[in-house]
C-alpha cells in the first residue's frame, strides 16, 4: 500500500510562474513562523465504495502572506480524485486570488504539473497569489477542500507532500508545520488500523560531501494489535554510487552516502505485517568540506660549515587551507630522531575571522657531541581531521656540520663532509622547488 508515498519529501526546482515559487531555495526564511498547516482524520467503516470524504487543508497561526501552494498525496489504491476534487471558494486569500496551478493526478486543470512525485497519481495540487504586493488580512482559515472517492476498504496517510507559504512583498517564504490526516474504513482486529510511529535519527547532523551518514529508525513501531514492523522504505531522493533512489529493508539501520552539496528531503516509510503504511520525511543538509593542513616553511639561522658545538635555530610555519577551523600540529625532528620541538595551533578556516597561520620560532638544535656530518631536519603537519590531500604534510632542510680547524687550516673532517655536501645541494634545491610549488588549495579542485 501507499506506493507512492515511497517518494515524498521530492522537492523540484522548477519556477514556472514569477508570483509564486514550487519549492526551491529562497533569498529569505522566516524563523519566527508558526504556521500549521494539517488535515483531518477520517476513521469510518461505513465509507464503502463509491462514497466520498472530504478534507479540509487548513492553515493556522500564520504570518500574512500573499500566496500558497500545497500538494496533497493519498494512497490511489484506497482513494481516487477527479478534475473536481478541489473546491477553493472561501479560501483565506478571498476571490480577488488567481488561480496558479491546479493539477490532479498529473493531468492540469489550470497551468502545469509539476515533476515525479509532485506530479504524479495520487497527488492533487493547488497554487493561489495575489497580484502586486497585496497580502491576506486574517492568520488562518481554509486554504482549499478536497473531495476524494473511497475505491474499497483500507487504510491511507493523507499526507502533505510539499507547502509553501509566500509573502511577495518581503520575497519570503514561511516554514510551516504540516500535520497529516488519515483515511481508514478497515479494522485491524478489534479496532480501526493505525498508523506505525515512524521516527529516525541520522548521524552525523550535519554530514560532509562523501561521508557516510548512519541512518537509525529503531524507536520506530507497528501499533496494530499482533503487527509487527515488515519493511523500511528509505527515499535518498538521488542515485549515488549506484545505490538506488529508494532502499528496501527489513533492518532499521543503514548506511548512506550522498553525491551533491546540498539538503536532501529524506523519506522513511514503515509498513507493518498487516500492509499498513506511514512516512515522515527529514531534510539531511550535506556540506562540501575542503580539509588541507599543511606547512609553512622552514628555516635554519646556521646551514653550511656549522662548527660543532654550534647552537642551530630553525623555524617553521604551519598553514590551513580548510573550508573549516581545525586543531593541528607541528613537529620538528631531527634525522636521528630526535625532536626538537613541537606546538599544536588552532587555526581559523581559510577566510576566517581567525588566524590560519601558525610559526614555531627558533627551536634551538645544540650540535654539541654530534660528529661532523650532513643533518636532515624534518617538519611534519597532522591533524585528526581526516584531510582531502595527503601529499604536503612534511618538509625537510639540511645542516652540515664540521670541526673547527686546528689553526685556521681546513680541517680533514670537512673534506670527509665534502661528498655528504653534494646531498646538501641536492637536498635544498629539491626543498626550494617544493617551496615554489603553489599552494595545495591553489591546486585541489573546489
Amino acid at each position: 500500500m501507499l506506493t507512492l508515498i515511497i517518494f515524498l519529501g521530492a522537492i523540484s526546482t522548477v519556477h514556472q510562474n514569477p508570483f509564486l515559487p514550487y519549492p526551491s531555495p529562497v533569498t529569505a526564511e522566516s524563523i519566527v513562523s508558526t504556521a500549521v498547516v494539517s488535515m483531518q482524520n477520517v476513521t469510518d467503516l461505513s465509507k464503502g465504495p463509491g462514497s466520498t470524504v472530504v478534507y479540509n487543508v487548513t492553515l493556522t497561526t500564520s504570518p500574512l502572506i500573499s500566496g500558497f501552494n500545497v500538494w496533497v498525496q493519498f494512497d490511489p489504491n484506497v482513494l481516487s480524485a477527479s478534475t473536481s476534487s478541489i473546491d477553493y471558494s472561501g479560501n483565506i486569500l478571498g476571490s480577488d486570488a488567481q488561480v496558479q496551478s491546479e493539477c490532479i493526478n498529473n493531468q492540469p486543470v489550470v497551468g502545469q504539473c509539476q515533476d515525479y512525485p509532485l506530479g504524479a497519481q495520487g497527488v492533487v495540487n493547488l497554487g493561489m497569489f495575489y497580484l502586486g504586493n497585496k497580502t491576506n488580512t486574517v492568520p488562518g482559515g481554509l486554504l482549499y477542500r478536497l473531495t476524494l472517492t473511497v475505491l474499497k476498504a483500507g487504510f491511507s496517510q493523507i499526507h502533505l507532500l510539499e507547502v509553501v507559504l509566500v509573502n511577495g512583498g518581503k520575497n519570503e517564504n514561511y516554514v510551516s508545520t504540516n500535520v497529516d490526516g488519515l483515511f481508514v474504513n478497515k479494522n485491524c482486529g478489534s479496532t480501526f488500523c493505525k498508523p506505525p510511529h515512524v521516527e529516525f535519527t541520522f548521524s552525523p547532523i550535519e554530514p560532509s560531501l562523501g561521508s557516510t551518514v548512519t541512518f537509525n529508525a529503531s524507536t520506530s513501531k507497528a501499533t496494530n494489535a499482533n503487527s509487527q514492523i515488515a519493511n523500511y522504505r528509505w527515499f535518498w531522493g538521488e542515485i549515488c554510487h549506484a545505490v538506488a533512489t529508494t532502499q528496501d529493508t527489513p533492518d532499521p539501520i543503514i548506511p548512506h552516502t550522498f553525491c551533491n552539496a546540498q539538503n536532501y528531503p529524506v523519506a522513511l516509510t514503515v509498513t507493518d505485517t498487516q500492509g499498513i503504511s506511514w512516512v515522515i520525511t527529514k531534510n539531511v543538509k550535506v556540506i562540501y568540506v575542503f580539509v588541507d593542513v599543511t606547512y609553512g616553511g622552514i628555516d635554519v639561522d646556521h646551514q653550511f660549515g656549522v662548527y660543532v658545538g654550534t647552537i642551530v635555530h630553525v623555524t617553521a610555519g604551519i598553514r590551513n587551507n580548510s573550508t573549516l577551523p581545525v586543531k593541528a600540529n607541528l613537529t620538528i625532528t631531527l634525522d636521528t630522531g630526535k625532536v626538537l620541538g613541537n606546538k599544536t595551533f588552532n587555526l581559523s578556516e581559510r577566510g576566517g575571522a581567525g588566524a590560519t597561520t601558525g610559526t614555531l620560532s627558533l627551536v634551538p638544535w645544540d650540535t654539541n657531541g654530534y660528529s661532523p656530518r650532513v643533518y636532515r631536519i624534518d617538519i611534519k603537519v597532522d591533524s585528526n581531521v581526516p584531510q582531502n590531500v595527503t601529499s604536503d604534510k612534511s618538509a625537510s632542510t639540511f645542516v652540515q656540520l664540521i670541526v673547527s680547524p686546528p689553526g685556521g687550516a681546513l680541517s680533514l673532517s670537512l673534506f670527509q663532509t665534502t661528498g655528504l655536501g653534494l646531498i646538501v645541494l641536492i637536498g635544498l634545491a629539491a626543498g626550494l622547488a617544493r617551496f615554489r610549488k603553489k599552494p595545495s588549495w591553489e591546486r585541489e579542485p573546489l
